[in-house]
């Protein structure tokens, strides 16, 4: 009588596990993440890191908060070197960035379907960026 009280009970774990195993998940995940990639052609961008560290996602949040961005256009032969965006545990998308960066500033472009959005980036920016995605 033991052993078969056992052996349902392992079975019925063992059905479980996977239902435990996502929910379990999905109380893991952080509020936010912050993702960092870069594009490999016209239609392809690999995130290659995702930041968690919540201090880290404040402080690149706070960045974007001081940048004033205007309508205009942005025409750059080369792909950007990063792309970005925070990605919420609810699954909205925000800071879709693609940004440039040269010795002295950097660009930043958010591409919506009817216009394009430019900001500037200041050298010390610039630096607080490359440490927080580094």
């Amino acid at each position: 009588m033991k052993k078969r009280l056992i052996i349902i009970a392992i079975i019925i774990l063992l059905l479980l596990f996977p239902t435990i195993r996502d929910t379990f998940d999905k109380l893991m995940i952080p509020d936010k993440v912050l993702l960092v990639g870069h594009k490999i052609n016209d239609t392809t961008i690999d995130f290659s890191k995702e930041i968690k560290d919540e201090e880290k996602i404040k402080e690149f949040e706070s960045i974007f908060n001081e940048v004033e961005f205007t309508e205009g256009e942005w025409n750059n032969a080369t792909y950007p070197d990063m792309i970005t965006h925070i990605r919420h545990k609810k699954g909205t998308i925000t800071h879709w960035f693609e940004i440039w960066i040269s010795k002295e500033e950097g660009i930043v472009v958010i591409s919506m379907s009817e216009e394009t959005l430019v900001g500037r980036l200041t050298k010390s920016q610039v630096d607080t960026l490359k440490r927080i995605v580094n």
